[in-house]
């Protein structure tokens, strides 16, 4: 949680007044269990936010008096291979 606020450069007038959250969630699945070639497995990351470059949702905007909408996306999908102590991972989503 925090407290984002923001005052105007030359008057000083408040132009954001807004509580924020952020909720993230790394997950991990795997496929192939220790086989000869290692395990494999399905890895990523979940998380609040309404664009990729930012996590932060607002729960409720003080200037406008309203609640934010509450996004939660899947940031981050790729495949793991350990091979015995070595970790080898594929293209990530998105790019």
């Amino acid at each position: 949680m925090r407290q984002d606020i923001q005052l105007e450069r030359n008057s000083g007038d408040l132009i954001k007044n807004r509580l924020q959250n952020q909720v993230a969630a790394h997950y991990g699945l795997v496929i192939l269990e220790s086989g000869p070639s290692g395990t494999l497995g399905i890895h990523g990351l979940a998380g609040s936010g309404g664009s990729y470059t930012s996590q932060w949702n607002t729960a409720h905007d003080f200037i406008e008096q309203s609640p934010g909408t509450q996004h939660f996306h899947m940031r981050q999908i790729y495949l793991q291979n350990d091979l015995h102590g070595c970790r080898a991972r594929s293209v990530s989503f998105p790019p």
